[in-house]
């Protein structure tokens, strides 16, 4: 039996060691590896514009114990764009090149022990004085686990004075295989968008069928819009749920010269659906049961899982925001769920009128039977400032905070210098009395081109006042 020598076998394992290292790259102690292809599931707006290119959608890393290579998938309003980086990373490599506008730019990368993140920065010089910085981009990776990722991405252009090119976004990233992410995106079997339908003959269908009708509210000029259309309602995974679900019909909302017959049947539903949905911001989406009432509302541009999440949610009569308002005008959940219901309603879904009408039920049938002592606390005045267009006069809150103005001010962390100067209780006790009594005789007088009985109104304040 042959035997290596010692001098043979270290040569013999430091070659294997090289192959090894070549092949599979080994990370400094503490660094996260954070190789693979992300796809993007949620965006935050921390600060700044929503720009449809803030983030990429997708993100394939490569990473060894020196370098990262990035190949980088950005969305633009009708196309999407890839360019790739490959960075050296570490505290003292620095990377340079040439923008395609002939500036000058800098990329720095980095591990973090201390935050657990892989630190980005980025560097754009201006053009004739290649010295001077025009804009900074810091991007922090953040690895969760082995399949989720976190990106702050923050943008600050030197000489914008005003801010308002400065932008600051979270991004969410799930870790996908190649067979994954072909399944996501693959198109030519997307939603069916049925057209030359009237509403009553849609309605018809959707009680024959037992489909949900979903209604999408847009306009030709909306960036978002078009952004659906060509990264979400095109997809067969997303065309799947809806054609099996769901009757599907387009409502466009503004008009031009070059609107087809199809677009304009439905100009007279666009008018009624903007004013009894209060639609005003676009994309806005509408669905009705098959019995064609309307249940629930989503708002704005979505990435395609979210998407998928929130209409499988428009289905579920817990969570449809026309049902849950339907609840509690027929009185079908407690009292203490109404405050968060109306909130929902004018944060989520912009609905201000049917906030404001659940904040008047709250007080006719909760707070006006409550002592003063369980009205004065922190949440109940602070709703009532929220919703000062459902108070009024004759509600016991009203006097409860007229008798008590001190104590309010107190609850509400208000100190007034003086009788009314930084007074939450004389700015609540005023903005009721102007939106009863002052505001509709004023409005009244406009409309009969006539001076305002000041008399009338002052009669009227000092019975309020008395009482």
């Amino acid at each position: 039996m042959k035997r290596m020598s010692l001098k043979a076998s270290k040569k013999g394992l430091l070659e294997l060691s090289l192959i090894i290292l070549a092949v599979f790259p080994v990370f400094v102690y503490g660094q996260e590896n954070i190789s693979g292809i992300w796809k993007v599931r949620e965006v935050k707006y921390v600060k700044g514009g929503q720009y449809t290119n803030g983030v990429p959608i997708l993100m394939r890393i490569q990473q060894t114990n020196v370098v990262t290579e990035i190949e980088i998938t950005n969305s633009m309003i009708d196309h999407d764009t890839v360019f790739s980086q490959r960075i050296k990373h570490g505290g003292d490599q620095f990377n340079e090149s040439i923008t395609t506008s002939g500036k000058r730019k800098t990329v720095t990368m980095s591990w973090e022990s201390d935050s657990s993140r892989w630190l980005k920065k980025s560097i754009i010089f201006e053009k004739d004085t290649p010295l001077k910085i025009t804009q900074t981009t810091v991007e922090c990776f953040y690895p969760n686990g082995s399949n989720h990722l976190t990106l702050k991405k923050s943008v600050e252009v030197i000489d914008d004075v005003e801010n308002e090119k400065d932008y600051t976004i979270f991004a969410y990233y799930e870790k996908l295989t190649e067979e994954q992410l072909a399944w996501e995106t693959a198109k030519g079997s997307g939603v069916e968008f049925i057209s030359n339908h009237t509403w009553q003959q849609l309605l018809k269908k959707a009680k024959k069928e037992s489909k949900y009708i979903f209604v999408d509210c847009y306009a030709t000029w909306c960036a978002p819009c078009k952004v659906m259309d060509r990264d979400v309602f095109s997809l067969n995974v997303i065309g799947d749920y809806f054609n099996r679900n769901f009757i599907s019909i387009k409502v466009q909302l503004d008009t031009t010269k070059n609107d087809a017959y199809d677009v304009k049947q439905y100009f007279s539903l666009a008018r009624k659906f903007e004013k009894e949905y209060s639609i005003i911001s676009l994309p806005t989406y509408l669905i009705f049961s098959p019995q064609g009432k309307i249940v629930h509302k989503i708002i704005g541009q979505h990435k395609p899982t979210d998407f998928l999440t929130k209409i499988k949610e428009s289905t579920d009569p817990q969570k449809q925001i026309y049902t849950l308002y339907d609840s509690v005008y027929n009185k079908q959940i407690p009292f203490n769920q109404y405050r968060g219901v109306a909130r929902k309603l004018r944060r989520d879904f912009g609905e201000e009128k049917m906030a404001v009408n659940i904040a008047r039920l709250y007080q006719e049938r909760f707070v006006n039977n409550l002592k003063d002592e369980e009205i004065l606390n922190k949440e109940n005045l602070d709703f009532a400032g929220v919703y000062i267009g459902a108070i009024q006069t004759k509600d016991k809150i009203f006097s409860t905070i007229y008798r008590n103005r001190q104590l309010a001010d107190s609850i509400m962390e208000r100190k007034p210098i003086g009788s009314y100067k930084n007074s939450w209780s004389y700015d609540f006790i005023v903005s009721v009395l102007r939106n009863e009594i002052i505001n509709p005789q004023i409005k009244e007088a406009i409309i009969k081109k006539v001076e305002p009985n000041w008399q009338v109104m002052d009669d009227q304040l000092n019975k309020i006042i008395d009482r």
